[in-house]
């Protein structure tokens, strides 16, 4: 972590079983029922479930292939007074984009201007390049809480994860770790460390990243050629978000178009064939008609998928 954030010490890290987990921690440690915070939309649906279990009031930012809108960010702080923001820099979910280092630059100064914790989800990093933009790492853990894991490069069954942060609020949440769960397992601890100790392990990341890079570039083009598009060219990660062009979607952009009416009842279709889908509704934060879906590129180079989606897109009106 120094590598990439500059001097951390080890009491500035709390481990915990996952990021899952240390989104737990930071809730309950740094946020009340009734805040507010600000999400990016779209964005991990889970997260947006876990804040609405705490009793906070999630908002969100609009994130598109240009990145975050910072205006709008800069806009909706001043409207209703935020307690944190949580963002996905490296690798976003669903879109598998990577913010710019501009826009982490300004997204800082935004924070310091309207006193915002900022929730950095890290979960991402090790699968793009190694010297992306952290917003801990510009920081330096003043305002920022990074949480990481390696369920997506050592095995998902290892649920080992961390939170680094600010010296100021570690016993706070080693407090909270305590009293909701005593410790975390140290046997994934060090099975984790080990692997990680391993230069070997380096090499995989590396190997890792350009097998992904290679699936990422074979989704686009096929999906391309059945005729979706891409919502914003991945830049790392393990996703493609594509759908096809929304009819009257220009003239209109709050028309529920027939392409969205019908994403769910494709993705119904989809599961009857023992093809998951996940429709963009997934990671709003309320339900409304999308006509988009998000394909991991690990699985989505399948003859049966294609075959699919081809089907369907014979039987969808084109605009």
């Amino acid at each position: 972590m120094s590598e990439r954030l500059g001097p951390v010490n080890a009491d500035q890290i709390v481990l915990t079983h996952g990021v899952t987990h240390g989104f737990e921690l930071v809730m309950m440690g740094l946020l009340q029922p009734g805040d507010t915070v600000l999400v990016e939309e779209p964005g991990y649906w889970n997260l947006h479930a876990q804040l609405r279990c705490h009793g906070l009031r999630p908002i969100g930012v609009p994130r598109t292939a240009a990145g975050l809108d910072l205006a709008e960010l800069a806009r909706l702080a001043e409207l209703h007074r935020p307690r944190a923001i949580f963002v996905t820099t490296v690798g976003h979910n669903p879109l598998s984009t990577t913010l710019s280092l501009r826009q982490a630059h300004q997204l800082l100064a935004l924070a310091e201007r309207h006193d915002l914790w900022v929730i950095e989800d890290d979960i991402f990093r090790d699968l793009d390049a190694p010297h992306a933009p952290s917003l801990a790492g510009l920081d330096g853990l003043h305002r920022v809480l990074v949480l990481g894991g390696f369920s997506k490069t050592i095995a998902p069954a290892i649920r080992v994860g961390y939170v680094a942060c600010p010296p100021a609020l570690v016993q706070t949440l080693v407090r909270i770790k305590m009293t909701c769960g005593l410790t975390t397992s140290e046997i994934n601890e060090r099975a984790a460390a080990r692997v990680l100790a391993d230069p070997a392990h380096r090499r995989y990341l590396e190997r890792i990243r350009h097998r992904l890079a290679a699936a990422r570039e074979r989704v686009v083009d096929a999906l391309s050629e059945i005729g979706l598009q891409p919502l914003a060219l991945p830049d790392s990660g393990l996703y493609v978000c594509a759908g096809w062009p929304a009819a009257g979607a220009d003239d209109d952009p709050h028309a529920v178009t027939d392409h969205a009416r019908q994403a769910r009842t494709l993705a119904q279709a989809a599961l009857a064939e023992g093809i998951a889908l996940a429709p963009g509704d997934y990671f709003l934060l309320e339900p409304r008609a999308t006509s988009w879906f998000r394909f991991n590129v690990a699985h989505a180079d399948d003859p049966r998928l294609r075959a699919f989606l081809q089907r369907a897109a014979r039987q969808l009106p084109h605009p």
